[in-house]
């Protein structure tokens, strides 16, 4: 028993401690512990002897030595180690014990707050969310991404074909719609898979707005992108005509944009879905003139931009060239040669010059500016790189069905 060996130790300390004071006892062999396996009693003696109280009742019998003081400190040095031992041992048999019950019905204790587990933990709870239902925007923009960016290989249901999905192709022969006005439109782009950097992002937009994720349009000079936000509200740039992820910061650098443009939210800013919707104006607006020239539907396409995007770059170029050509044709027709010529001929032809001057005042307190020339050229030298590496790996248009 635990209880009383711990017990019969302690009094038998007590008791021959100061019996072999006074009486200088014989020697007596201490309890030591059997090495035993984990979870097997220790083989004591049930009725374990208590030494002071055997030696006090038969004193007459035990023949007396003589001890040395010395002798005597070791011995009960010896006695105190053991006792040690004992309750150090016992202390670990408990220990066990616990640590045993812990594995049985909680299994092994968890590391939960130590340091840096917690991004393997944040890993496990945006790996349960996809596999859920309800998948997380950021979850849905991935998957839009890989699909306009990535070449795929799909298992076509019920048969044992597989589909390879290809990326969408950057129109590099009429990246400006110069040969083909109707070249940068979501139409083309279903049709070929070649699309521009107005084309792909409105596509990718379409494809959130079924998903419920959530994606924005992005401007830059002569360009858009799309915007997404991850769980923690930071913001991405997708690139869909590289196929890359940037950074503000790469716009900024590579597209020539003022920090006053950025302030005044004409570039970089994530546009609203009404926002993206009137800007739809001024592509019908370029369009109509395309088709058939100058007239007011051009002037009211540009206005209705305006309405919901103040600050629209395109809208306000728009209307200044159309102010221009009104302008310029009012100046050929009364025989202006100049500003002064034209208000001294008519005041009221004058007040066109001055809207003129006023649109172009606006849009360059706006912080636009035309791209330099030799970026614009830079520019061209990139798009001839890329057409050269496409010739070296040409692909199908869009898939391409194998058995």
């Amino acid at each position: 028993m635990i209880v009383p060996m711990k017990r019969a130790f302690l009094i038998g300390l007590l008791l021959s401690s100061n019996y072999l004071m006074a009486q200088q006892l014989p020697s007596v062999s201490t309890p030591r512990p059997h090495t035993m396996q984990p979870g097997i009693s220790k083989n004591y003696p049930s009725n374990p002897t208590i030494p002071g109280v055997y030696f006090q009742n038969n004193r007459q019998s035990v023949p007396q030595q003589t001890y040395h003081p010395g002798e005597v400190n070791a011995r009960n040095q010896a006695v105190m180690r053991s006792i040690e031992e004992d309750i150090a041992y016992f202390k670990k048999m408990e220990r066990d014990r616990i640590t045993l019950s812990h594995l049985i019905y909680k299994g092994f204790p968890s590391w939960k707050d130590s340091p840096g587990t917690e991004y393997f933990f944040n890993a496990y709870g945006e790996l349960d969310a996809m596999l859920r239902d309800s998948n997380d925007g950021l979850a849905k923009n991935m998957v839009i991404y890989s699909l306009l960016t990535d070449t795929l290989q799909i298992k076509e249901p019920g048969t044992e074909k597989m589909i390879t999905h290809y990326p969408l192709k950057y129109n590099l022969d009429d990246y400006d719609s110069h040969q083909e006005y109707t070249s940068h439109f979501i139409s083309t782009l279903l049709k070929t898979n070649v699309g521009q950097c107005y084309s792909m992002p409105l596509v990718y937009l379409i494809m959130a707005e079924r998903l419920g994720a959530e994606a924005y349009l992005a401007l830059a000079p002569s360009h858009s992108l799309v915007k997404i936000k991850d769980d923690k509200g930071a913001w991405f740039n997708l690139e869909l005509t590289t196929r890359a992820i940037l950074s503000d910061y790469h716009y900024m650098n590579s597209s020539y944009i003022k920090s006053e443009a950025i302030r005044n939210k004409l570039y970089l800013n994530a546009l609203t879905t009404k926002q993206t919707v009137a800007l739809l104006f001024t592509t019908l607006g370029r369009y109509y003139q395309d088709k058939y020239g100058y007239d007011p539907f051009i002037w009211d396409c540009a206005d209705q931009t305006l309405k919901y995007l103040p600050n629209s770059v395109d809208a306000r170029i728009m209307e200044s060239n159309y102010q221009t050509r009104l302008t310029l044709e009012i100046a050929r027709l009364i025989g202006a040669h100049n500003p002064e010529e034209l208000k001294k001929a008519s005041p009221d032809a004058y007040k066109h010059y001055q809207h003129m001057i006023r649109l172009y005042k606006e849009l360059d307190d706006s912080g636009y500016e035309e791209m330099p020339k030799e970026i614009y050229e830079r520019w061209l030298r990139y798009v001839s790189r890329l057409k050269a590496d496409e010739l070296k790996e040409s692909q199908p248009a869009l898939r391409k069905v194998t058995h």
